[in-house]
């Protein structure tokens, strides 16, 4: 990145100083004033950038917990101070969508809204199950919308596999650049149009002390436990189909046991690809 202004990690972090580029801006940090900050950030970049492509990243900081909002916010939604932080972030969206219209780039710039994970203390999953750490559908599963009216038609709905990783490289192709292949993504601006399939043969994820799942069309294979949900290794594995059963309620390993020592085999050699770049977490001292 050229330019960077926001905090270096979590806000639940100590120390916690607000950052521009390399050198501490403020060493106190008014939290409630982060969603606005940020926003106005953006909105001077992208007015300074206006006459050539750009690239913003904006990543809030709520609402992650400590939850802040500003005055102007407390008390607007019915769902609490996390629904608070959401209508800020929402109302300082519409603040960057009205400033791309004013500055005549609204109609050949891609906007995406997304979320790395699920909800953890509050948030709603639209029913899935889990949070946030599980790698049940309610932590991995995130809304994604994409606005570019020259590039996507309105009203494009994508039912296919995609993970936050595939932007890079495809933002790439989208700059005219040539696709990486030294990543972990894979191209998808066919999606984006809703054109395609996905590029994806498996999903796998991975938490904590190793991988835990793999998706496979509509079928799902959890071979581990979640963290502190279940201590009994009987109940695993757990194949799930997402299409019939979304909310991963029931197992149909024993009525597919071929299916499950096919995705145990993949998830096995995925792991043994990936173990060399593995760090095993370090305990507390």
């Amino acid at each position: 990145f050229d330019h960077f202004f926001g905090l270096l990690y979590s806000n639940d972090m100590a120390p916690l100083h607000l950052y521009r580029d390399e050198q501490v801006a403020e060493e106190v940090v008014n939290h409630a004033a982060l969603t606005r900050r940020y926003s106005e950030e953006a909105i001077d970049f992208i007015a300074a950038n206006r006459q050539r492509p750009f690239f913003c990243y904006l990543a809030h900081t709520m609402p992650h917990v400590p939850l802040h909002a500003e005055d102007e916010f407390k008390g607007r939604s019915a769902c609490g101070l996390y629904g608070d932080t959401i209508e800020c972030i929402d109302h300082y969206l519409g603040r960057i969508l009205a400033k791309l219209e004013e500055l005549g780039i609204a109609d050949n710039t891609l906007l995406i809204v997304t979320s790395d994970n699920g909800p953890w203390f509050e948030g709603r999953t639209a029913g899935a199950r889990g949070r946030k750490f599980d790698v049940y559908e309610g932590g991995i599963k995130v809304p994604f919308l994409a606005r570019w009216p020259q590039g996507i038609p309105a009203g494009t709905v994508c039912h296919e596999p995609a993970h936050l990783m595939d932007m890079l490289p495809s933002f790439v192709k989208l700059a005219g650049g040539a696709t990486p292949t030294d990543v972990d993504g894979l191209e998808i601006t066919g999606l984006l149009a809703g054109q395609g399939k996905s590029p994806h043969d498996c999903l796998f994820w991975y938490h904590g002390n190793g991988l835990k799942a793999v998706t496979r069309g509509k079928w799902k294979l959890h071979l581990k436990p979640q963290r502190g949900e279940y201590d009994n290794q009987r109940e695993f594995p757990q194949l799930y189909d997402l299409e019939v059963d979304p909310d991963e309620s029931y197992s149909f390993t024993s009525r597919e046991p071929a299916l499950v020592a096919e995705l145990t085999e993949r998830l096995r050699q995925f792991d043994a690809q990936m173990r060399p770049f593995y760090v095993e977490p370090k305990r507390g001292a």
